[in-house]
């Protein structure tokens, strides 16, 4: 039992128990996996740690056998545990909750009484796969939309169809929570058997039965219901909002068949369980799952394409709770750690100073934190239908560019509304209030007043209004809604208008001035200074003017300005206590460039950076935290998911020389090891939780979200360089070793390699080309001294890479077909179409070349003849072979690898990004060291020593050449073997 030291076994043994799993006296081993107790015919199992329990749970299901493993993570405390079917699902138990969900759900499972030990196994697959009944309601409605969009007219534009549809889904599933309370006239299958009978008349279900149920019953006062609308029975008022007509459906009068109809009751009504229990089960569907299933069955692709991707529920309340614990230790002079300690048990002070809170998403998507913060600021114990109505109405705020995520944040707060109101009889439901003054459509970047400033007591006109509308309903909440969506129209124009004109009175100033005769006789000329000047008063009017028509023009839909659409909470406050969210993560290259000048205008973090012969564009998220950061009331707080890359990203300098200097940094949370931060984009996320004040002297930033997460200096993240989220001890050992040697960089400059712009052409091409062609190698073929395969490159250039002035036929009837594509790189500005890009350093005799993405750096030697790098490596060109050999030694070391992980940015999965940046900053090799290295590199090369005993030998010459202490290795070794 080696395997499986006593405290991690012990943590495992507890949460067995925990289930009520009888352990055994006598574990019986079988290799590195021990059977440690039984629950019913279900055998329990302990894998040697957190990698092992994937590989053990498929040993086991092949040999049929019905069993729990779970495997402890030694340096977090985190536990993996796992059922033995397949496909593999992985739940995680953190240390020190023993009333986990996850523990609570398996505990029931294993005590239930199956049939059978397989019936028994698949509850338990269940019950830690809690995601599966989301992923069946995604395939089921990502169907019948699909459907919905093919059978409606074609004249009607894709859009639409799709908004339509969605319309129609989310209101039927709407009801599918309500009829599961039994509040659609007390029968639990309401639905079901109103459909039935609509048939039975040979009746359209869409214009006979959910026409007059949304339109005619829902949204209107049972003494204001038609006879047909009565015949439903005891339906309750749910007021307008979701059961009222929408634009697309004033716009088009569409229909589907009634056979399409009955698919869709077949599908959501007969086969679709759903509940309001918070806490999911595996079969039925939560609201927290619907907001997934919605994010994904939502115009997908768009929403990926404007980096919008869900966040984990678990990550969402974690973020949530901390956020607002910051902002209330602020408000109340109080530790932080001690308000979300009594989060739980809340005294008066304390739930008094929640009820007050406002909160901001402005990138709202489904509404997941806007739903954690409803939670949080209601506090524990039964929901209060009174005091859930006052924060959804007054507290919570959010805005998304897209209509359908606007429409499903709504239907996620109604539902939580609804909650409030279980074990109520259909008579004793209160209508749902409305939201249209609270979850807004809009761009929060395209803010059309961004620069200007609405007088206070035009405001304060607008905030009456909207304060009158969530109560309001029917022909009331109509005539409200229109007139405050004038008032903020007329306000919009008003002050653009008055903006335009100072902006005249500017213009003619200068030009007065420059008119102007002097005591030497006229003018002659404008003043450089004076006409920049003129150049962004014009350019600034021509932009007012442009929206301040366009608004005028399209009297059908509003611009988003946050102080016209929020007056109550601007007029307050001047801004939000909190503004939280998961901003979208869009590549600056990927902006359309009208988006990009808007940016560069508005924004002063987000500036694009040039360098010599390379530019870097910056990413949306930068725009989106400036404005997050100036949505705040003096001392509010920011909490916002970020990409990685701010911590590290040259474009982001001016965003962390701001927030450094100007803001209270609270939280840095790298999130590489939460098992919360579960996310479909390529990057993980950093959370970002900060205060709009300026920092105390010797303020500490905490490096995670949990209390005893290690913590760095503020005063150490000055100027916009670089911030490292690295453990701080690792920190110290890099600041020491980068003061006493010279830095890599300063001699060698890392690049990336051979870029083809189009490896469909070059990458592989046909038998007949390959006497044109050279071996080539990508990051992933890159692996500790050696490579793992090589490809073949097409090559029209000569040795050193200068291009060939004329093609060889048959490479040129290849690379015809795509010479378009060819000639629109962005790289090619000459009329040599197929030449390929940064060749001179990838072609030299000695190189050394590392993995550009890789959970640990990885580095190879290429010689004379040996391939060439393409981009998604990096290297360096050196002098010669010995140089060569010892540098790539140096780089595969363990200790180098460790500090080249504090420098690096992460990346997705544990990996990081062993950039040019990242390498240049490590230590330079010192002579005396290089040549043993060099050595030891070429013997590890060859393949002609003990491979285990050169790298320890090469270990033991860089530790020597640092001067690396006991304890800094210690430091070292634990992040330079960091697995997620």
């Amino acid at each position: 039992m080696e395997s499986f030291p006593a405290a991690p076994r012990a943590a495992i043994l507890q949460l067995y128990r925990t289930l009520g799993v009888e352990v055994l006296a006598d574990p019986v081993s079988a290799d590195l996996l021990a059977e440690v107790g039984r629950s019913g015919e279900i055998s329990c199992w302990i894998a040697p740690g957190l990698d092992a329990v994937a590989p053990a749970v498929r040993r086991l299901a092949r040999a049929a056998r019905c069993a729990l493993v779970a495997g402890v993570d030694t340096r977090t405390g985190r536990i993996a545990i796992a059922a033995s079917s397949l496909p593999v699902v992985i739940g995680v138990v953190h240390p020190g909750a023993p009333f986990d969900p996850l523990v609570r759900r398996l505990a029931h499972a294993l005590a239930e009484p199956r049939s059978t030990a397989i019936e028994q196994l698949l509850a338990c697959h269940e019950a830690i796969d809690v995601d599966a009944a989301g992923r069946r309601t995604f395939r089921m409605l990502r169907t019948l939309l699909d459907r919905s969009v093919e059978l409606l007219p074609r004249r009607v534009p894709v859009s639409d169809r799709q908004e339509w549809s969605l319309l129609q889904v989310t209101r039927l599933l709407f009801l599918r929570f309500v009829e599961s309370e039994g509040w659609l006239d007390g029968r639990p299958r309401f639905l079901r058997d109103e459909l039935d009978r609509c048939l039975c008349s040979r009746r359209d279900p869409g214009r006979h039965l959910l026409h007059p149920l949304f339109f005619g019953t829902l949204n209107r006062p049972v003494g204001e219901r038609s006879r047909l609308a009565k015949s439903f029975g005891r339906v309750p008022f749910l007021n307008g909002g979701l059961f009222e007509p929408h634009v697309i459906e004033r716009k088009h009068r569409l229909t589907l068949p009634s056979g399409f109809w009955c698919e869709v009751f077949e599908s959501i009504v007969d086969r679709l369980d759903v509940t309001l229990d918070a806490e999911p089960t595996g079969r039925a569907v939560t609201p927290e799952a619907l907001g997934r299933v919605f994010e994904g069955v939502m115009q997908p692709d768009e929403r990926r394409a404007a980096g919008t991707f869900f966040t984990p529920t678990p990550l969402v309340d974690a973020v949530v709770r901390v956020a607002i614990s910051v902002h209330l230790a602020g408000r109340l002079g109080r530790p932080a750690e001690a308000i979300e300690a009594s989060l739980a048990d809340p005294d008066a002070e304390l739930r008094r100073a929640m009820l007050h809170v406002t909160v901001l998403d402005p990138a709202v998507g489904s509404g997941a934190f806007l739903v954690g913060a409803l939670a949080v600021l209601h506090g524990p114990g039964p929901r209060s239908g009174r005091r859930v109505r006052h924060i959804v109405t007054r507290r919570l705020h959010g805005v998304d560019r897209h209509p359908g995520a606007v429409r499903l944040c709504e239907m996620r707060l109604w539902l939580e509304v609804l909650r409030s109101m279980r074990g109520n009889d259909p008579d004793g439901i209160r209508p749902l209030p409305n939201l249209d003054t609270a979850i807004r459509a809009g761009d929060v970047i395209a803010d059309p007043l961004l620069l200007h400033r609405v007088p206070r007591t035009t405001l304060a006109a607008l905030r009456d209004r909207q304060r009158a509308i969530p109560a309001s309903h029917d022909r009331n909440h109509r005539g409200l809604l229109r007139r405050s969506r004038r008032a903020e129209r007329d306000t919009l124009v008003r002050t653009l208008l008055a903006r335009e004109e100072v902006l005249d009175h500017g213009i003619r100033d200068l030009l007065d001035v420059a008119a102007s005769a002097t005591l030497f006789g006229p003018r002659e000329r404008m003043q450089s200074s004076q006409r920049a000047a003129l150049a962004v008063l014009r350019r600034d009017r021509l932009e007012v003017r442009r929206e301040r028509r366009r608004i005028e023009r399209d009297a059908t839909s509003i611009a988003f300005s946050m102080q016209v659409a929020f007056a109550p909470v601007i007029t307050k406050n001047g801004g939000f206590d909190v503004v939280l969210g998961n901003p979208p993560w869009v590549r600056g290259q990927q902006l359309l460039p009208a988006t990009r000048a808007m940016l560069a205008a508005r924004y002063r973090w987000w500036k694009p950076v040039t360098n010599g012969s390379w530019a870097q564009t910056p990413d949306l998220f930068i725009a989106f935290l400036e404005r997050a950061l100036a949505s705040l009331a003096s001392n509010g707080t920011l909490a916002m998911l970020v990409p990685s890359k701010l911590v590290t990203a040259t474009y982001a300098g001016a965003a962390r020389a701001e927030l450094s200097h100007h803001a209270t940094l609270h939280h840095v949370a790298n999130l590489a090891d939460d098992p919360r931060a579960g996310f479909d984009a390529t990057t993980y996320p950093l959370a970002l939780i900060a205060s709009r004040a300026r920092p105390p002297a010797a303020h500490s930033i905490r490096l995670g979200l949990c209390a005893n997460a290690p913590t760095v200096q503020q005063s150490e993240w000055r100027d916009g360089a670089a911030w490292s989220i690295a453990p701080p001890a690792a920190q110290r050992v890099s600041r020491r070793v980068a003061a006493d040697h010279p830095l890599l960089g300063a001699s060698h400059r890392p690049q990336l390699g051979v870029k083809t712009g189009l490896n469909e052409a070059f990458l592989d091409p046909p038998a007949a080309l390959h006497r044109w062609c050279v071996q080539a190698i990508r990051g992933a073929d890159v692996a500790p001294f050696s490579l793992r395969r090589t490809r073949l490159l097409l090559w029209p250039a000569e040795t050193d890479g200068t291009p060939w002035p004329e093609l060889p036929a048959p490479v040129r009837a290849h690379l015809l077909p795509f010479r378009q594509r060819l000639q629109a790189r962005r790289d090619c500005t000459g009329s040599l179409w197929w030449m390929l890009f940064r060749t001179r350093a990838a072609t030299a005799p000695h190189r050394v070349a590392w993995r550009d993405i890789a959970r640990r750096l990885t580095a190879v030697a290429l010689g004379p003849g040996d391939p060439h790098p393409l981009n998604t490596c990096y290297l360096i060109p050196v002098e010669c072979d010995s140089m060569m050999h010892g540098l790539t030694a140096w780089l595969n070391s363990t200790w180098i690898g460790a500090l080249a992980r504090v420098r690096a940015e992460p990346a997705a999965n544990g990996y990081a990004r062993f950039a040019a940046r990242a390498i240049g900053s490590l230590p330079l090799p010192p002579r005396q060291q290089l040549r043993v290295l060099a050595d030891l590199g070429a013997a590890r090369h060859s393949g002609s020593g003990n491979a285990p005993d050169l790298d320890r030998a090469i270990d033991e010459e860089v530790a020597v050449a640092l001067d690396l202490s006991a304890n800094d290795r210690v430091e070292l070794a634990a992040l330079a073997t960091h697995r997620r």
